[in-house]
């Protein structure tokens, strides 16, 4: 899971995250199955991002996933994520999950779990 991307969207984040603000610099690093972005913040921690290629990206794809990330970005556009169970299983685990925007708002954020991205706030 996450290598099964549009062309365009790697080098639409790596853009994103070149002209960010808090960005300092980041780096790219795929394995055979996975691909992810180690960011260096300015004034802030690091975080280690895993970009999903989940269309409905559901339980088994948050259990199935790697470990040691601190975000999850869902790299489709027209993805889709279980808003209620999934959040509240990466919440507790401190990990955040969404889309780009919810991306770019993490960024500024030091604590990124409480963190509510756009795509989440009418839920409630």
């Amino acid at each position: 899971m996450g290598k099964d991307l549009h062309y365009t969207i790697l080098p639409y984040l790596e853009n994103a995250l070149a002209n960010h603000t808090i960005v300092d610099s980041f780096e790219k690093i795929e394995t055979d199955e996975h691909i992810f972005y180690k960011i260096k913040r300015n004034g802030k921690s690091d975080l280690t991002i895993w970009v999903s290629d989940a269309y409905r990206f559901n339980i088994h794809d948050y259990s199935t996933r790697p470990q040691n990330i601190d975000f999850i970005y869902l790299a489709k556009p027209e993805s889709n994520y279980n808003r209620n169970e999934v959040v509240e299983m990466a919440y507790n685990d401190g990990i955040n999950i969404g889309k780009l925007g919810a991306l770019m708002g993490i960024l500024y954020q030091r604590n990124i779990q409480d963190y509510i991205p756009p795509e989440r706030r009418d839920d409630d």
